[in-house]
């Protein structure tokens, strides 16, 4: 095959492994390699110096291939919908990472030292196996998309109130039964999911959350507004919270 460009996609090639001349390609930005049946990555990757999005969802892996944590240019990593059950330490050598997609795994943990990526703005990490999130979670001073929906958390580490960036936040389908109340420092949030889980309690910070423009507390115990759309003039901002679990 041809020396491949800055960017290139093999998707739904149904790829065991990646092609060897990907490898001697030092220009590659960008590599999509979804949709197909990696078990792992080949070491020599962590030649590709210059990659700056890579996308290896809806693969097979089970680890995490150690090469992945040499790239360290890369903005944006999506390995969603594989078997991984942790988000390593080894994360952190990411520096420059922005968006960090691992949504439809098999997750239990997450690594406390996620909160050395100091560049990050979106993190999804929807439909997993979490209980618990580290308090660190609160040093992501940039993040504007948290996205934690279909796990099974039952409480949220109160340093979630120090994500002073955040846009969105989506806590649906968890176990939760109250939100911390220093949530309400969040000044920057414009939509809060918390639909399908075990409120008690109507949130009375949503009150207090100047740029909320979207939230949905469905499927709660709770009494009070269930479903709420922002004023008017936050047309574009409430079609972009409502779109779909996955978007930003």
């Amino acid at each position: 095959m041809p020396l491949p460009g800055p960017a290139l996609d093999l998707s739904s090639r149904d790829l065991r492994t990646v092609p060897a001349a990907v490898l001697e390609s030092p220009r590659l930005r960008s590599l999509a390699l979804r949709n197909n049946r990696l078990t792992s990555l080949p070491d020599d990757v962590a030649k590709l110096t210059r990659l700056e999005v890579l996308d290896i969802s809806g693969n097979r892996l089970r680890a995490w291939p150690k090469c992945i944590f040499e790239l360290t240019n890369l903005r944006v990593l999506r390995v969603d919908a594989n078997q991984l059950s942790v988000i390593p330490a080894l994360v952190s050598r990411l520096a420059k990472l922005e968006e960090l997609h691992a949504s439809e795994n098999k997750l239990t943990a997450v690594s406390p030292e996620v909160a050395e990526l100091r560049r990050l703005r979106v993190l999804h990490l929807i439909t997993n196996r979490l209980e618990h999130l580290p308090r660190e979670l609160g040093r992501l001073h940039r993040l504007e998309v948290l996205n934690l929906g279909e796990n099974q958390l039952e409480t949220l580490p109160p340093t979630l109130s120090q994500l002073r960036a955040l846009r969105r936040l989506e806590l649906s389908d968890n176990r939760l039964r109250a939100i911390p109340s220093g949530l309400v420092r969040l000044s920057n949030l414009e939509a809060l999911l918390l639909d399908n889980n075990r409120l008690e309690h109507y949130p009375s910070l949503i009150r207090r959350l100047p740029r909320l423009v979207f939230l949905n507390l469905r499927g709660n115990p709770c009494t009070g507004p269930r479903h709420v759309r922002g004023r008017a003039s936050s047309k574009r901002r409430t079609r972009r919270a409502s779109a779909g679990k996955h978007g930003p």
